[in-house]
């Protein structure tokens, strides 16, 4: 009897038993937190608008030779025409859209922890590291927000990519060239931080060791996709096919600017500077607001909780020399200060914490001592509740400002929102639905 006991402990505790436990446990987490999205009306202001954009288009294609939908130079074709084909089949019915995106941000947990697995062994720190990329203020916007699909398919065709790359990055077993093409495209036509995989791949033929012949080809590769992208944006967007669209934001830490192009030309590079500096510091250090403001000191001490946990991660993965696979990490999170040069949003940051994710796989290795190895992990379980309370505020915020948000829609008229137009047909259609409150 105790042997058929001790069998059926092993294989509770085999490795695919715990892969399986694991990963359901991460979904019921996803959907638990997130479970008050599936729920939200399709009236933020934005949605209105992509919602407006697609019902009047009749040809889905015209995105491939035009902006996203909202009259402004982004360009982002495969978002567009996915919103179109849900119209078409389900009108302004919110359900459908939400729970594309919760789904593809569960796709990119498991294609960012199939690359962390490569790296880390110990399975309580990969659930860890899954569960606070799962969970996270720089994460739960892109899930949350129909508009913001756009950022979870370049996160898709990046992670993809890097999976690809990683597990074939030898002299015995080189990447397709096909199939890297393929996903830099797609990302490119997911949104501007598309860019960041192209980036990546040139990154990769310059570090890693090739044979000369191929390493040229993707070198070639790279520099033809994104000659090929500006190309595009130039006969697309005319005069604005390099610098994307502006928005608010803050320089000097606390003076607000409410769009980047109206700030003097002297001042313009500083801001610049100033985004990308918080784009890399606010990753470890999230002591900024949503619009980049740094923290009053009543918000410094109310969430202290939540960036101290941060702070606390970040110290531990930067305290001794950098593994090859954290440097793969840190390119990630540089890259992506760079294409969102222009603003700083917790939003933009959901590339860069894939990233950071992988900088914290690399930061144990088996010598380490268990004591070490417990720290990071209450470190990260601390992260991990203190997120939990800020993303589930968060999303309720969400949820009342849409409730809100309906009730300042006109519907006897069609008028300009910044260059895009909500349709009263929309609108009416939304609140037909789902009624005013």
């Amino acid at each position: 009897m105790q042997q058929v006991f001790d069998t059926l402990a092993e294989y509770a505790f085999s490795d695919k038993i715990r892969t399986v436990t694991m990963a359901f446990v991460l979904v019921l987490l996803g959907f638990v937190v997130f479970a008050v999205c599936l729920t939200y009306r399709p009236s933020d202001f934005d949605d209105v608008i992509l919602l407006s954009s697609v019902a009047r288009v009749e040809n889905p294609l015209s995105y491939f030779i035009g902006d996203f939908g909202y009259g402004n130079n982004a360009y982002r074709p495969l978002q567009s025409v996915l919103l179109w084909l849900s119209y078409r089949l389900f009108g302004v019915f919110a359900f459908p859209n939400q729970l594309f995106n919760l789904l593809l941000h569960l796709a990119n947990l498991f294609l960012l922890l199939r690359i962390v697995k490569r790296i880390q062994l110990d399975q309580e720190l990969v659930f860890l590291i899954g569960a606070v990329f799962l969970v996270s203020q720089h994460t739960y916007s892109a899930p949350a927000w129909v508009s913001d699909r756009a950022t979870l398919l370049a996160a898709f065709f990046l992670l993809l990519l890097l999976d690809h790359l990683v597990q074939t990055g030898d002299q015995s077993r080189l990447p397709s060239l096909t199939y890297v093409v393929i996903l830099s495209v797609l990302g490119l036509l997911s949104k501007e931080s598309g860019l960041i995989a192209v980036l990546f791949v040139a990154f990769y033929a310059a570090k890693i060791p090739l044979p000369r012949a191929y390493r040229l080809r993707l070198l070639v590769i790279s520099s033809s996709l994104v000659g090929a992208y500006y190309l595009s944006r130039y006969f697309v967007f005319s005069g604005h096919f390099v610098t994307f669209f502006s928005q608010q934001g803050h320089i000097f830490l606390v003076q607000y600017y409410a769009s980047f192009d109206n700030l003097p030309v002297y001042l313009q590079p500083i801001a610049i500077a100033e985004n990308i500096g918080k784009a890399l510091v606010g990753l470890g250090l999230p002591v900024f607001t949503s619009i980049g403001r740094l923290y009053s000191p009543t918000e410094m001490l109310v969430s202290f909780p939540l960036w101290g946990a941060n702070a606390a991660v970040a110290l531990f993965v930067f305290r001794r020399r950098l593994t090859s696979h954290q440097v793969l990490g840190v390119v990630i999170v540089v890259f992506n200060a760079l294409a969102h040069y222009l603003l700083y949003r917790h939003r933009v940051e959901y590339i860069a914490w894939i990233g950071f994710c992988i900088l914290v796989a690399g930061s144990l290795v088996d010598s380490d001592k268990l004591k070490t190895k417990l720290l990071l992990k209450t470190l990260l379980v601390l992260l991990l509740l203190s997120s939990l309370v800020s993303v589930t505020l968060s999303l309720r915020g969400m949820e009342s400002a849409r409730l809100e948000e309906i009730e300042k829609y006109s519907f006897s008229r069609v008028f300009d929102a910044g260059g895009a137009r909500i349709d009263s047909s929309i609108t009416r259609a939304i609140t037909n639905r789902y009624g005013k409150r």
